[in-house]
């Protein structure tokens, strides 16, 4: 398959910003006084086996996704195809990785016009399916404090001594958010709609009669939501996804040297405070995988720069960028015209979301 000459182009700028900011960073770390010596003993120690078998897990994971939104999508789309919504995931965080926060959109987008249903309706899926992950979050972030010792938090930094004394709060609030959330979908959806349409009648007809049709089209994307088996299921599929993610983490610390002393409760550990900076913009810290990774492993567990380093940039690769080359021979090969990803929110909010799976123009 020949790529376009205009994403020769990107790649190549890609690379080139990709060879000049490693440069940056190596003399950076070369003057904080890195070791390359150890951290080429550190790259000599992976294990293939045990890294091969996290990958097999992270592909599994969007498998497992492409599961749960076929379960929550099922009430207005019962023939979904599996094959389709796992293509959609693939290509929709290969957005979320290469445009960052603007990609989110990509998957409702793709999956409404796979199985010509609503975007409004596919949006919901995607807002539910991120209250489901924030409560698997916050449950293992959850078990990571309470694994670690009390006294922790007295030979930390200050970045991390905030998550050490307030995250459990944090966590709890937001938990309880999440939870009313759930409840009041399953409850009070109905309702709620009802209350929406009449008030949008108070709107001029146009803009009302468009805004109620996105909040009926939104109320059938949260219909999986009313049924308790659905419910169930959603709920079994989102613990069967982040047990595979954990499992993923502990066969990465397993295989690698520095790491491989790690129990699978310090990979929970990891794992949670990792998910968790990625949802919580920590104060000193920000968010990101990459700054709480290496905190967590040089602060928690005294794993040396080198060796953490080395770590966040596996976890880096194996969770986010591995999916990368596939979700671009995808979108090439249905035909997406990428750019067109960037300006989402424009184009669901006019209303052009075409149905069918061709060619996006």
């Amino acid at each position: 398959m020949n790529l376009p000459g205009k994403w020769v182009k990107y790649l190549i700028l890609l690379v080139l910003v990709l060879a000049v900011a490693a440069w940056l960073g190596l003399a950076r770390m070369k003057e904080n006084g890195f070791d390359w010596d150890r951290f080429g003993a550190a790259l000599r120690s992976l294990d293939i086996a045990w890294n091969g078998f996290a990958i097999v897990l992270i592909v599994l994971t969007y498998v497992g996704r492409a599961v749960r939104w076929g379960a929550m999508i099922q009430p207005i789309a019962p023939q979904a195809s599996l094959v389709r919504l796992f293509r959609a995931q693939v290509i929709g965080f290969t957005a979320v990785t290469l445009l960052g926060r603007p990609g989110e959109l990509a998957r409702p987008y793709l999956i409404s016009r796979s199985e010509s249903v609503s975007f409004s309706s596919q949006l919901a899926i995607w807002f539910l399916e991120r209250v489901f992950d924030l409560l698997a979050v916050l449950i293992l972030f959850g078990l990571a404090l309470a694994q670690l010792d009390p006294s922790t938090a007295s030979h930390v930094s200050p970045r991390l001594a905030w998550v050490l004394r307030t995250g459990g709060q944090v966590a709890g609030l937001l938990g309880v958010g999440a939870s009313v959330f759930i409840l009041a979908l399953r409850f009070f959806a109905d309702g709620t709609q009802r209350l929406l349409s009449r008030l949008l009648e108070l709107l001029p007809f146009a803009v009302g009669k468009k805004l109620n049709g996105f909040v009926e089209a939104f109320a059938h994307g949260i219909a999986s939501t009313k049924s308790n088996s659905q419910l169930a299921l959603v709920l079994f599929y989102t613990a069967t996804e982040w047990l595979m993610i954990v499992a993923a983490f502990y066969a990465l610390l397993r295989g690698f040297g520095p790491t491989s002393h790690l129990t699978l409760w310090d990979s929970v550990v990891v794992c949670g405070f990792v998910a968790f900076g990625g949802i919580v913009q920590i104060p000193g810290v920000g968010g990101g995988m990459q700054i709480v990774s290496f905190l967590v492993l040089t602060e928690i567990y005294g794993i040396p720069n080198e060796g953490a380093s080395l770590m966040t940039i596996l976890l880096w690769l194996s969770t986010l960028v591995i999916v990368v080359p596939f979700g671009l021979a995808m979108a090439f090969q249905d035909g997406i015209n990428w750019s067109n990803l960037k300006h989402l929110p424009a184009e669901a909010q006019g209303g052009a979301v075409p149905l069918g799976f061709g060619k996006v123009e």
